[in-house]
């Protein structure tokens, strides 16, 4: 009966740590995937607006989200992509 629930609760640990580093891996894809949309949204943005009186600071906003995307920061990444958008587009503050 001991080595049951032994057996039983190691089971249940290595279940969790599995899920966990599932969970991990699929929130990182998602924050990823994020960076490469939002980098989309803002080259088609930048394309469109070429005259825009904030198109320089826009640029430099993107040039910032792509840093922080590549080193791993995709939230302050996409965050700054968000910041080039409404630039360029202050409808959508």
């Amino acid at each position: 009966m001991y080595n049951l629930k032994s057996f039983g609760a190691a089971a249940l640990a290595g279940a969790c740590l599995a899920l966990g580093a599932m969970s991990a891996n699929a929130a990182e894809a998602a924050t990823s995937t994020g960076c490469i949309k939002s980098a989309k949204e803002v080259q088609a943005a930048l394309d469109a607006n070429p005259q825009s009186p904030n198109y320089d600071s826009a640029a430099k906003e993107k040039r910032n989200a792509l840093e922080f995307c590549n080193s791993g920061l995709y939230q302050q990444g996409v965050d700054r992509y968000a910041d080039a958008l409404k630039l360029l587009d202050p409808a959508k503050s």
